[in-house]
This record gives C-alpha cells, structure tokens and sequence, in this order.
C-alpha cells in the first residue's frame, strides 16, 4: 500500500499563474479522490532560480501556497508541504538566486494552512 505521496509542483513549464494555480489545484484534487484516504499527500512546492524549465515569476512559495490553500478549501487532502531546493529557499543558491520572497511567504501563508489532519 502507498503511505505517501509527493506531488512535485516544480519544472512545469506552465507561463502564467492562473495556469500553475489551477494545475496545482487540479491534480490535488485528483489525487485526493484516487488514492486510499490512508495515504497522506504532502505535495512539494518550489523555490530556486530561473532555468528552461522553472519561472520564478510563476513557479515560487506565494502562487503554490495559494493554489494549495484553495485546494484545501475545495477538500483536496493536504497534509503538509515540502519545499524544492532547500539550496535555494535557505542559502539563496550561493549568491545565485534570492529566496528572501519564498521564505517571507513561507513564515506569513504557507506556515499557516490548514492542512489535513
């Protein structure tokens, strides 16, 4: 049996928010409805600099924290957050990316949802 599942919600290639929120929200709200109600969902949520894959602008902690606020008030099961690369939220990639919006995000919303018990 699964116990848990990862969602990755970084490298989408998606443009705009409104197609990465609803992205988000979506496949949240099928997995909620697809997998046993025993294995938790703990999706990934991103934070590192641009690459060809990965906008910044599109793809960061305040648009997923918002997506998967609005997933949970839809009843997707939540039960956590993780954060994708640590390198970037914490050490700013060395100098190569400022993660100071993603940790402000994280301590003022993400910190907060009312995620699954």
């Amino acid at each position: 049996m699964l116990t848990e599942l990862n969602p990755l919600y970084y490298d989408s290639e998606l443009t705009t928010i409104p197609a990465y929120e609803s992205w988000t929200e979506s496949s949240l709200a099928y997995y909620s409805a697809n997998v046993d109600s025993a294995t938790t969902i703990v999706p990934i949520l991103p934070s590192y600099s641009s690459n060809p894959w990965h906008r910044p602008s599109v793809e960061n902690i305040e648009t997923a924290t918002s997506a998967v606020s609005a997933a949970l008030a839809a009843a997707s099961r939540v039960n956590g957050v993780g954060i994708w690369s640590g390198y970037g939220f914490l050490l700013d990639e060395e100098g190569a990316y400022d993660g100071s919006a993603d940790r402000a995000a994280w301590q003022a919303n993400t910190r907060l949802l009312p995620f699954t018990p």
